[in-house]
């Protein structure tokens, strides 16, 4: 079971909301930054990726969230988003599965 510690996140940020819920910015302090949704104790991993422009484009790629954060255009180019998409999906993934596990969710 994968549990976070506070020491392990760099920052954390609401950015906006998902169903009335809050969505936050996660940074680890290895470098992975997470988009996620918590709402009814749970946490869901809405996107993961190497950057915060990459997690937020995975986030908004499958999911209607409404963005109150005001933050300087950060860009990616368009290669550097082809690359990592199958590993910031893997990634968005493992993280679910670990908060899962957490929750106690994961059978």
């Amino acid at each position: 079971m994968l549990k976070i510690k506070s020491d392990e996140i760099k920052k954390k940020k609401e950015i906006g909301s998902l169903d009335n819920a809050p969505v936050h910015h996660i940074e680890m302090v290895g470098g992975l930054n997470l988009i996620v949704h918590q709402k009814n104790g749970g946490v869901n991993v809405l996107g993961a990726g190497p950057s915060k422009a990459i997690a937020m484009f995975m986030a908004k790629k499958d999911h209607k969230i409404q963005i109150s954060e005001l933050n300087k255009s950060e860009q990616t180019d368009a290669i550097g988003f082809s690359f990592y998409e199958t590993e910031a999906y893997a990634a968005k993934d493992v993280m679910q599965k670990a908060f899962d596990m957490i929750k106690g969710d994961q059978k």
